[in-house]
């Protein structure tokens, strides 16, 4: 009888771990994927008859202050140079991010 006892704990705090685990991984997931609107290729000017262009990552509680991130490297600027999780943190504390593409 007692070997059923000690297994049943170690089943519940296996099932405990794994929660733990889950709302750990799953919080995280969530910190790093805030909601934003995006807007790609808002043309700011035209340079060599090529446009130059922005996007816009505005968060759901967007406070009215902003950031101005350029992409490039190599002689190069590629759209998704820039991933939402690097500006994760910018976005939930309210800034809106312009990419420079």
């Amino acid at each position: 009888m007692r070997r059923f006892i000690w297994l049943r704990r170690i089943v519940w705090f296996c099932l405990a771990f794994i929660a733990a685990i889950s709302l750990f991984v799953g919080g995280v997931w969530w910190w790093l994927h805030p909601t934003v609107v995006r807007t790609e290729g808002v043309v700011y000017a035209v340079r060599k008859e090529k446009d130059l262009t922005v996007d816009v990552l505005r968060p759901r509680g967007a406070k009215g202050r902003g950031v101005i991130t350029l992409v490039s490297g190599g002689w190069k600027s590629r759209r998704d140079s820039l991933q939402d999780i690097i500006v994760a943190p910018l976005l939930r504390r309210g800034y809106t991010i312009f990419i420079l593409v």
